[in-house]
């Protein structure tokens, strides 16, 4: 006289990722179903195909929910039972990718889930690449090399963005830390090289498009600066950097007649940071 019943719901849904099909234990029909795919994009196309490696045992957070997901075997960390119209970011805890190398090539998401609607985000990474080098300047009196310690080196994209600043060790060292594969053009601070006399003619350009890339020895040298003791008469001294462009141009103005404009210039004197309008340059005193 004992009946015993047995009820199971549960909903369906394809699974654009290569899973075939989804089932989860909340009504897909009522609240929003968030997959999140990590993997190592290794053509560097920002597409998943055969060639990249999905990422598994990767911890994926949804912020403003505080939820969290982690990825299975074919890289993909699934979020069930999500209230529709309730923004998050999608974090990527980089702590938890089995290679330290990787790094993630878009910014972090944020989503606006829909009820009824399974939303796939791609997260690719790729291996950084790495370059060292040394900093030195060329010694004009005996000939020798010295190192350029504590130096800031900018180092640019192939964009013409800045991608960091390092600087260099005591003896010259310099290290560019994890960066993404590309073109890069390292130029030394023009305030440092102004502050020690030294000038950088050249122009120094890392290629580093393949991942995981390692370019050692690079060699960034300069020159000391020569100066020739010479004499020049000022006409005036200001304070202030700008009266004394405009005074210099009223100068070039008024004399326009007699072609003064090669012999006279506005420089600032380190002695007492003044700009200085001078005419001509002379041997001596």
């Amino acid at each position: 006289d004992t009946s015993v019943a047995l009820n199971a719901r549960f909903s369906m849904s394809e699974a654009p990722f290569g899973r075939g099909y989804i089932t989860s234990g909340t009504p897909l029909a009522t609240n929003a179903l968030v997959a999140v795919r990590v993997y190592e994009d290794v053509n560097q196309n920002f597409v998943f195909d055969a060639a990249d490696r999905p990422l598994p045992n990767v911890k994926v957070s949804a912020e403003q929910l505080t939820r969290f997901a982690k990825s299975g075997e074919d890289g993909v960390a699934i979020f069930e039972g999500i209230a529709s119209f309730r923004q998050t970011d999608l974090k990527v805890d980089l702590k938890t990718l089995d290679d330290p190398y990787l790094m993630q090539s878009t910014i972090n998401t944020s989503l606006t889930p829909r009820e009824g609607l399974l939303t796939l985000i791609n997260y690719p990474f790729v291996q950084g690449i790495e370059f060292e080098g040394e900093l030195t300047v060329n010694l004009t009196k005996d000939g020798g090399v010295e190192a350029l310690k504590n130096a800031p080196i900018e180092i640019y994209r192939s964009n013409g963005e800045l991608a960091t600043t390092i600087r260099s060790e005591y003896d010259g060292y310099f290290y560019s830390g994890l960066l993404f594969p590309d073109i890069y053009t390292l130029k030394v601070s023009d305030e440092y090289l102004s502050r020690n006399e030294v000038a950088i003619n050249q122009v120094v350009v890392v290629s580093a498009r393949k991942s995981g890339s390692f370019i050692p020895d690079i060699k960034i040298k300069g020159d000391k600066i020569n100066y020739q003791e010479s004499y020049q008469p000022y006409i005036a001294a200001f304070s202030v950097e700008s009266v004394a462009k405009t005074y210099f141009r009223y100068v070039l103005k008024k004399y326009a007649d007699i072609d003064i404009d090669k012999s006279l210039s506005v420089y600032k004197s380190r002695k007492d940071n003044k700009y200085y309008v001078g005419f001509s340059v002379y041997e001596n005193e």
